[in-house]
């Protein structure tokens, strides 16, 4: 062999050698990215294989039930078919779309390009009836596949359908405690798990999710959304709300708005239905909160009397009137009478710091840690900007914001004896595996004393009584205690209130010397009987009513306390000379001196005297008034 023919067959070897190590590194590098792949980006990869079937993982898992107080179901998730294609295994997609489109009803050509997806993945039809699904998966056709995924239901439909709120398409809560609790009813755990049964084609069948037990009694919860929706709709009115709560807890029992809409099919409704008015509507009946921080801070006494202007009483530029014009009252008459220029005069007369604290103290300016979502915190200005007018308007609901279940527990405290409880609606939250998920514990605090509800409570037992603006709230064989209230809606784009339009309300609890419930009904916009003594009280009493018969145990006869004019002694005119039109200050005050109030009122209305009262007990000096000519200021002692 010549040199030339040895150097060949070298060269050979050496370009077969170099052949063998490309090989064996390409045979290394295919072994050694296979293990990276399978060992070091197996969860990425799965995570992109879940993104691929878009949202298979999703709708694969089954959600959480949320029930009421005794275990009936509010919402429940049963098994569907879905159905969807592989566009990469579909042999021919016009002759399939053909096959598909008289179940699906579809479009041939729609259903042709879907088949034609150069995506691993698209949807044809999702939570199909059972019989469709059946159909279709008896065509056996190439690419075409079911998949097992669940649907929300909601049993009671209308029922608590904003407190509830829904579900999409992908089990996903949207609106209400579904939104709220997501997480808990779809545990991502768990879903993560789920997923990997579905890649290995393992099977399904238990809850992927976690549970609520809610503090609602379905039953009670039916009972006052019909008698809501029935009275709305007598009334003309926009909406209303009503909720009824726990005293001694703060559970929520029954929490109802009108109109409501069908969870089921809540794409059939307006996005404003889905709104809980309940945490966003503003409500007031707030002469009870201003009386009750002047009893409690001793700025007024329970025998005092106040003027109420005939019904008309200006504080600078604001001219403020009542429904009637009423002369002089007692405080049990300005709640029974619910006088706004009453009303206002109390509320000048207490500190600014004292009422601003008191009215934080009942849960204003600020959310109910009820944790539903676009709930409103309410409107409390700060002291800086309270003007005159703005007190005085405050006194009686205007110049303040506040949701319906804010008034319900405030004036619940009355009903707790004085402490105040936030209001809860979720009373456990459990995992997948059973396990309780603590939940903020519930915060009460002391507000009032005892002395003060007593007295707040005979006030608001006489409403309900003969003369008072709540005498429809009444039951018979049960003792309610109650408060209506009227108020102009705030404008907006004018930034004045309106003439026109009115939120009506009664508040009250129940039986009166025990209370159970406290109820609060809201009416929006009335177009008849814009008053709440004919618009909400009707309402309310029907609610009671239902209520009572459920639990006969309620009825018990109330022992009011004695009240201011009760204790007074009837007056005696013809005992008492009448003036002539030249009378002397000698003898006003010989006719007024060593009289009770109410006495002195009597007479001096009688006389025409206009007179004003400073201290309570018997009159014991007047003076001429500088700010009335004519007129007297009576100082009373006892």
């Amino acid at each position: 062999m010549g040199l030339p023919q040895q150097l060949a067959n070298r060269s050979f070897a050496q370009r077969l050698r170099w052949v063998r190590f490309l090989l064996l590194l390409g045979v290394v590098g295919v072994l050694a990215r296979a293990l990276y792949l399978q060992v070091y980006l197996k969860d990425d990869l799965e995570r992109r294989a879940l993104r691929q079937y878009n949202q298979a993982k999703e709708v694969e898992l089954q959600r959480g039930t949320i029930s009421d107080a005794t275990g009936a179901l509010l919402a429940v998730s049963l098994p569907m078919q879905s159905l969807f294609a592989v566009p990469s295994e579909v042999e021919n997609p016009q002759a399939e779309a053909q096959k598909l489109a008289p179940y699906l009803g579809q479009e041939e050509g729609a259903l042709a390009a879907k088949l034609s997806e150069s995506t691993s993945f698209t949807w044809l039809k999702r939570q199909a009836h059972p019989l469709i699904a059946q159909k279709v998966e008896s065509l056996a056709l190439p690419g075409v596949h079911s998949l097992a995924e669940y649907r929300r239901f909601y049993p009671f439909q209308t029922q608590g359908a904003q407190l509830l709120g829904f579900v999409g398409m992908d089990s996903k809560g949207l609106e209400g405690l579904e939104f709220r609790y997501n997480d808990q009813l779809m545990d991502r755990r768990d879903q993560e798990e789920s997923w990997s049964n579905f890649l290995s084609g393992t099977p399904m069948d238990r809850l992927s999710g976690g549970s609520m037990q809610l503090s609602l009694d379905s039953r009670l919860q039916h009972y006052v959304e019909s008698e809501l929706v029935k009275g709305v709709s007598a009334l003309g009115a926009s909406d209303g709300v009503a909720i009824l709560m726990e005293s001694a807890t703060g559970r929520i029992l029954a929490m109802a708005s009108a109109p409501s809409f069908d969870p089921n099919r809540y794409k059939d409704f307006e996005r404003s239905y889905y709104f809980n008015r309940a945490v966003g509507v503003p409500g007031s009946t707030f002469k009870m909160i201003t009386l009750a921080t002047a009893l409690e801070n001793k700025v007024v006494a329970p025998d005092d009397f106040f003027f109420c202007e005939n019904g008309s009483y200006r504080i600078q530029d604001r001219l403020i009137h009542d429904v009637k014009p009423y002369g002089w009252l007692s405080l049990d008459r300005i709640i029974q009478k619910s006088s706004n220029i009453c009303a206002a005069k109390i509320g000048l007369l207490i500190p600014r710091e004292t009422f601003y604290k008191s009215i934080e103290s009942f849960g204003f300016g600020k959310k109910t840690r009820l944790n539903l979502p676009a709930e409103a915190a309410g409107k409390l200005y700060p002291t800086e900007e309270w003007t005159p007018v703005k007190v005085a308007t405050m006194s009686y609901g205007h110049a303040i914001s506040v949701t319906p279940v804010q008034m319900t527990a405030a004036i619940n405290t009355i009903a707790n004896g004085g402490v105040y409880v936030e209001p809860r609606v979720v009373d456990s939250v459990k995992t997948a595996g059973g396990e309780e998920v603590e939940l903020p514990p519930s915060q009460s605090h002391k507000v009032i004393s005892p002395e003060t509800v007593r007295l707040l409570t005979g006030y608001m037992f006489a409403v309900t009584q003969d003369g008072g603006t709540g005498r429809m709230a009444q039951v018979s064989g049960l003792d309610i205690a109650g408060k209506s209230g009227t108020s102009r809606k705030f404008n907006a784009k004018e930034g004045e209130y309106s003439s026109s339009q009115h939120i009506s309300s009664f508040i009250g609890f129940f039986p009166a010397q025990k209370p159970w419930v406290t109820l609060f009904v809201m009416v929006d916009e009335p177009n008849q009987y814009y008053l709440g003594s004919k618009s909400a009280v009707p309402i309310f009493h029907e609610i009671a009513t239902k209520v009572k018969d459920l639990n006969p145990a309620l009825a018990a006869h109330f022992d009011a306390p004695t009240l201011a004019l009760d204790r007074a002694q009837p007056v005696k005119p013809d005992s008492q000379p009448v003036l002539d039109k030249n009378r002397t200050w000698a003898q006003v005050q010989k006719l007024l001196l060593k009289k009770s109030l109410r006495e002195a009122l009597f007479l001096a209305g009688r006389e025409g005297i206009k007179v004003r009262v400073q201290g309570t007990g018997l009159v014991r000096d007047l003076r001429a008034d500088p700010k009335q000519p004519g007129g007297y200021v009576l100082y009373l002692s006892l």
